[in-house]
């Protein structure tokens, strides 16, 4: 119980952080675009070993991880030129491209042992360290002009160390048979597309609307955070493979997230001129960050259902990965991707559009992957 009650609160303290860092952040106008630039880059990149957990097994002292040896080559090679592009244009962007990708691979691989062997309160943990130190780090950039760029280099140094001791747990083994293939990657990619398409398609298109699109995105995203936190036990149960997970609980925790978008939703509309007046006299990064929330809190909340959507989703989605690999889960996100972009090049021209076309691909993805399971699992008697 105690457990529980500790998990519950270090994943709400994470979240403040979260929402601490988004807002110190926008403060910095030039280096947020090279923020947005590079957590997008980041995002694709890390997609790639998005579903690695599942190429995880047990051994007596280290987790063997089997990848395959051209999906290796193909990753190093890509991570090497985006570090010759960034050397040769800036030495810090270089600096802080190559210590963000470190940190956010060394994360990547933390969440993934966590997962694959349901530690579901060390995997807490591992994300309140990343959330705390590069909000902490912010705000002394913020508080004391330091340099923002070098601050959040030296946060992802300290993210990198901390989570190495998972990475040591590991025991790669390049092997053809069973493993982490280019496929693989390339499934993840499209897997990843759509939460991520859009901004890619803003920063390159709608450049008017891509930095406030962002940041109500990452407000957005929080509340991603949260839905995995709810439903992480499950996730992990399924991904183990060890039990069966409770189907009313999962409906209840549904139930309750939904009420709360409707109700945070409602209860900030109502409120707004009490909250902007409880937060005048603080920083004004808060100040102005809240001012943002309200002004958007329609869409925030759109891109927060579809977040939940997804959330359901990825619980069939990990079911079917769990029993049959991915092959079967390629054309539902080649699908998605296609529907994305061909929405987007059509209909993505303000914030509003890009959110229903957000929460659009997501209802089109749910349904996909449960006619998917259902035809799947129809004869078959299956884990989870």
């Amino acid at each position: 119980m105690k457990k529980t009650i500790n998990f519950y609160i270090i994943s709400l303290l994470t979240l403040i952080f979260q929402f601490l860092f988004l807002s110190i952040i926008k403060e910095f106008e030039n280096e947020f675009i090279f923020y947005i630039q590079i957590v997008t880059l980041n995002q694709i990149l890390i997609s790639f070993l998005g579903s690695i957990q599942f190429y995880l097994s047990e051994n007596t002292k280290k987790a063997d991880l089997k990848i395959n040896r051209f999906a290796l080559l193909f990753l190093t090679t890509i991570v090497l030129i985006l570090s010759i592009y960034y050397f040769y244009k800036d030495y810090k962007l270089f600096l802080f491209y190559l210590s963000s990708i470190l940190s956010v691979f060394f994360l990547t691989l933390g969440t993934a042992y966590c997962s694959r062997f349901n530690k579901f309160y060390e995997n807490t943990k591992i994300l309140f360290f990343y959330a705390s130190i590069k909000t902490i780090f912010v705000f002394f950039s913020y508080k004391y002009n330091f340099d923002v760029i070098f601050m959040i280099i030296f946060s992802n140094i300290l993210v990198s160390i901390y989570n190495f001791k998972f990475v040591y747990n590991l025991n790669l083994k390049v092997s053809k048979k069973n493993s982490f293939s280019l496929f693989s990657i390339f499934n993840n990619i499209l897997g990843t597309s759509n939460t991520t398409l859009d901004k890619l398609y803003c920063s390159k298109f709608v450049l008017s609307i891509a930095s406030n699109y962002f940041l109500i995105f990452k407000v957005a995203s929080i509340f991603q955070y949260f839905t995995e936190v709810i439903f992480r036990k499950e996730r992990f149960i399924i991904t183990e493979g060890k039990k069966k997970v409770n189907n009313s609980i999962i409906n209840l925790k549904i139930l309750i997230l939904f009420l709360s978008i409707i109700i945070g939703n409602i209860f900030l509309k109502f409120l707004d001129d009490y909250i902007l007046a409880l937060f005048y006299d603080s920083y004004e990064f808060i100040y102005s960050f809240i001012e943002i929330i309200i002004i958007y809190i329609d869409e925030i909340s759109i891109i927060s259902i579809s977040f939940l959507i997804n959330s359901i989703s990825g619980l069939d989605y990990d079911k079917i990965y769990r029993n049959f690999g991915n092959k079967n889960l390629f054309f539902a996100n080649l699908l998605n991707t296609f529907l994305f972009v061909t929405l987007l090049l059509t209909f993505g021209k303000t914030i509003t559009s890009l959110t229903f076309i957000f929460l659009i691909i997501h209802i089109f993805n749910f349904f996909y992957v449960k006619i998917l399971k259902y035809l799947l699992f129809k004869n078959v008697q299956f884990k989870n």
